[in-house]
């Protein structure tokens, strides 16, 4: 026993679809060109409080770590190194938290990949003078790459 219009029916079927979608991929951004969606502030302060937290987590962490190490050292632990990098991101979003953002986040991001950019042009300076392998070469760079990921996103940015 075989369906007499089967294959009308997959091919209504399959169009209803496909039309479907491209209707939805056409007509959505022009509808919904007009309307303004404001930030949601409440996933804003969530996120906020979420990262303080979790930074002043690592940070009793570090201080833990801190007082476990050796005394008398004349040289800066590398846990207070490492928890004065946390305490400059948990300052930033503290700061962020009293006037809804800080002036200095574009700047900072700014001196970042000027430095970044810097550091890239010293390693292919290094091996266009066969101071460095080629293989040392892209190790340094992809460690730079990660560098540029990891700054710090300006709330805002990540949207446009």
């Amino acid at each position: 026993m075989s369906f007499p219009a089967r294959d009308l029916a997959v091919f209504i079927a399959a169009a209803v679809i496909l039309v479907s979608l491209a209707l939805a991929n056409v007509a959505l951004p022009i509808l919904l060109r007009g309307i303004d969606v404001p930030p949601d502030v409440a996933d804003a302060a969530q996120e906020r409080e979420a990262r303080a937290e979790a930074l002043q987590a690592a940070l009793d962490a570090l201080a833990e770590t801190d007082e476990t190490q050796t005394a008398g050292a004349d040289t800066p632990t590398v846990a207070v190194l490492v928890a004065d990098h946390y305490r400059h991101r948990l300052n930033q979003i503290q700061a962020e938290g009293v006037d809804g953002g800080t002036a200095a986040w574009p700047e900072e991001r700014r001196m970042h990949l000027l430095a970044i950019q810097a550091e890239r042009r010293s390693i292919v300076g290094l091996v266009q003078r066969r101071r460095i392998p080629i293989d040392l070469a892209h190790r340094l760079l992809r460690e730079t790459d990660a560098e540029e990921v990891a700054l710090p996103i300006a709330p805002g940015m990540a949207d446009g």
